[in-house]
Formats: C-alpha cells, sequence, structure tokens
C-alpha cells in the first residue's frame, strides 16, 4: 500500500501542472504522504472504522483516487486558471483549448497505465495460492470496464462534435475513468456490471469535466473529474452491484459477515450501500479540508503559484533548463492558431460567396 502514496501524490500534479511553484510541491507532496493518504487509508485497510463496517474499496478509489483528485480540485480552485484559459462568467464561459504536445505520448502513457493497473489492482490481492479465481475476476472487470467507458467516451464526444470530429485526448481519459470506475468493486462485481461500471464511468468524467470548465477551475489533465469523480462513482457502483459471493471470496468472510450490493437480496440489504456513501462524505470532508488549509497556507506565504512572467515563458524554460521542448510547443501552438484563422476564414468565404446563375 506504500507505493499507492505515490500515485495519489502524482495525481494532484495534473491538476496543478505548468503553474505550480517546485517547493510547494515538495511540501504538498510530504503532507498528503505523511498525513492525508495515511488516514484514509487506515480508515479503509487498516481496520479502521470504515473497514469495520464493511466498507469495499479494494484497490483504492477512496484512499488513492478520491484523495489525489480532491487534493487537486482544491488546488487548483485556489491557485486560478491559466492565463488566457477562459473568457466570460461563469456557466457562459468560451474556453481556449491549449495544444498538447504530442498526442502520440498521451496515448502511449495510457497504454502503460492501463498496464499497470493489472498490477495496481491484482496486487490488492492477499495472496494468489488459494484466489485465482478471485485474480481472474479482476483481470476480466479491468479490462472490460476501460472498453466500456471508451466506446461511451468514444460515441458521447463525436456525437458533442456533431460526428465531424474525433478527440482523441478525450478518449484516452475516458478509457482512465474506467479504470478508475472499476478499481474500488473490481473483484466483487460480476463482467456485465464491471462493463457497465465502465459505461457509466466515462459519463461521469465528461459531465464533471464539462462542469468544472464552465466554473472556470482549469484542470489541465482533468485530473479531479477522472479521480476525484469515478472515485465516487466507482464507491458508489460498489454499494450496488457487489456480488455476495464475490465479496466472501476476495475477503475470506463467512456468510455472516457478508454485505452485498442493494441489487442482491439477502440480509442488511442497503447497509454496503450506506456505508459506501457515509465513505465518500468523509473522505471528502478529510480530504478537501485538509488540502485547503494546506494549499491556502502555501498562497498566504506566496510559494503556491509561479509569477506571470515564469508561467507564460515556460517553467521547463525558466525554471529547469528545457527551452528546445519549449520552442516545440509553442510552435505547435503557433502553427493551431495559424490553421484555425485558415479554416475561419475559409468557411467566412464559403459562406458569403454567391450562387451562380
Amino acid at each position: 500500500k506504500f507505493t499507492f502514496i505515490t500515485v495519489s501524490v502524482t495525481i494532484v500534479s495534473g491538476s496543478v501542472a505548468e503553474r505550480i511553484q517546485f517547493r510547494c510541491y515538495c511540501v504538498y507532496a510530504s503532507v498528503m504522504a505523511g498525513l492525508i493518504y495515511p488516514i484514509v487509508a487506515h480508515w479503509v485497510w487498516g481496520g479502521g472504522w470504515l473497514f469495520e463496517n464493511g466498507v469495499i474499496d479494494f484497490a483504492g478509489c477512496a484512499a488513492v483516487h478520491m484523495v489525489g483528485g480532491g487534493a487537486g480540485l482544491v488546488a487548483t480552485t485556489i491557485m486560478g486558471p491559466r492565463t488566457g484559459r477562459f473568457e466570460g462568467t461563469r456557466f457562459h464561459v468560451t474556453v481556449n483549448e491549449f495544444p498538447s504536445f504530442s498526442s502520440v505520448f498521451s496515448a502511449l502513457g495510457v497504454l502503460f497505465l492501463w498496464f499497470g493497473w493489472y498490477g495496481f489492482n491484482c496486487g490488492s490481492v492477499s495472496q494468489y495460492l488459494g484466489q485465482e479465481n478471485v485474480v481472474e475476476l479482476i483481470i476480466l472487470n479491468t479490462t472490460l470496464a476501460p472498453v466500456g467507458s471508451t466506446l461511451i467516451g468514444l460515441l458521447l464526444k463525436t456525437a458533442l462534435n456533431d460526428f465531424k470530429k474525433i478527440d482523441l485526448d478525450s478518449l484516452l481519459n475516458c478509457c482512465i475513468a474506467g479504470l478508475v470506475s472499476i478499481t474500488a468493486s473490481c473483484s466483487v462485481v460480476e463482467p456485465g456490471y464491471g462493463f457497465l461500471i465502465g459505461c457509466i464511468g466515462a459519463v461521469f468524467y465528461i459531465g464533471c469535466s464539462a462542469l468544472l470548465k464552465q466554473l472556470k477551475i482549469d484542470d489541465p489533465l482533468d485530473a479531479a473529474p477522472l479521480h476525484f469523480g469515478c472515485g465516487i462513482w466507482g464507491l458508489f457502483a460498489t454499494g450496488l452491484f457487489a456480488h455476495p459471493d464475490h465479496v466472501r471470496a476476495a475477503y475470506a468472510l463467512d456468510t455472516y459477515h457478508v454485505y452485498a450490493g442493494a441489487f442482491y437480496e439477502g440480509n442488511d440489504r442497503g447497509h454496503l450501500l450506506a456505508w459506501q456513501i457515509v465513505t465518500i462524505i468523509a473522505v471528502t470532508l478529510w480530504t478537501c479540508t485538509t488540502s485547503f488549509i494546506l494549499f491556502y497556507t502555501c498562497h498566504k506565504l506566496n510559494f503556491l503559484r509561479v509569477d506571470g512572467q515564469t508561467e507564460l515563458v515556460g517553467l521547463d524554460q525558466r525554471l529547469h533548463g528545457g527551452a528546445e521542448n519549449r520552442s516545440v510547443i509553442l510552435d505547435a501552438a503557433a502553427s493551431q492558431v495559424a490553421q484555425n484563422q485558415a479554416m475561419r476564414a475559409a468557411q467566412q468565404q464559403n459562406q458569403f460567396r454567391p450562387i451562380a446563375e
């Protein structure tokens, strides 16, 4: 579980990318690793009050993803958006898209993440010998959920673009949304429900991402919608779809201590769903409160965000000596702007062209 700390801390870096001071990064990484994450991990895994009441968070929707995504959401809200990101007022926002450096590298990174997720989820099994069926179920659900989320993301995002454009970056994020959504329940749900959880996870991610943009909250990698939003859905879905036989196998419990999802008959029906909701509330309050104190203190001490000139030039070039990569990004951005202007000019010309007799 100590390895999961690095994942939780890294999630925050996606929300504050391109404008956080390095010393603030060091401070928040230390506080999250030493305080915020361990408390939640104890609650849900270490025999804490949530674990004792039957909460299921098999591989870390709460302890890893909600903690990292919630802290990232608080941090980027306090920090403010990148310069030039939004125009207009809230709920009437024009979003200026910043081109990504490389969609090829992004796709390769998601493939690495997906492959690593098999270790992430399967590695949460207490022992492999005697639990081979549990591992097989985890592998199957860890495959089906991102497949479902990517398919739904493809349909929704293409429809939102009038079926004229496929947004690759959004599809990659939808794949991660499915992986996050299945993390809590990968060992306790039927494969069909695993696929459904992934599908709904994509909808959840797309909706949360759009809402943040309308609230003028700038999350460059959509880390908060992906990890905090889909982490909430993953915990809630576990309370609906957890199969009693799979719970018994994954946790080695006898019949009298198994709490199944609300979709299944049995004693204490609804108990698991109720405590999954309690977990969502408790983790949200703890993470957001402690993160607010941390990042607001950094803000007041003036070492949260870099100055405007450094942000404009780029942290790589100003602070880390990465001028070459920055110039490539700027050239790509300038090329994209010129291409967009040429397309708009061509559209206007076609619009006002007189009809030939």
